[in-house]
């Protein structure tokens, strides 16, 4: 593991912010989550926490509970739903 989400890993000489959070759920078809956020008509930068939280759990330090902190309030979730433009909610017929 590298220690760090797919998307910070991907853009590390450049971070984007976010501008769309994406909120899902686990069990959906991952073509049918692509196909909905794109039929969005949404432009990106999206935040999904799947690429976005390290979980790998293979490093001692960067374990998830450690990357959420102590407080739902200032957490990754919070953070990235107080500075994006627009939450989409996905839905699809798996979920």
């Amino acid at each position: 593991g590298k220690g760090t989400g797919y998307a910070l890993y991907c853009n590390k000489e450049a971070p984007l912010r976010a501008k769309v959070m994406v909120s899902h759920a686990w069990q959906e078809n991952f073509v049918q989550f692509l196909e909905t956020v794109e039929q969005s008509g949404l432009k990106g930068p999206f935040w999904v926490c799947a690429f976005s939280i390290y979980q790998n759990e293979d490093i001692e330090n960067v374990t998830i509970q450690k990357q959420l902190g102590p407080s739902p309030s200032t957490g990754p979730f919070s953070t990235v739903l107080k500075q994006s433009d627009r939450m989409l909610a996905v839905m699809t017929n798996s979920c």
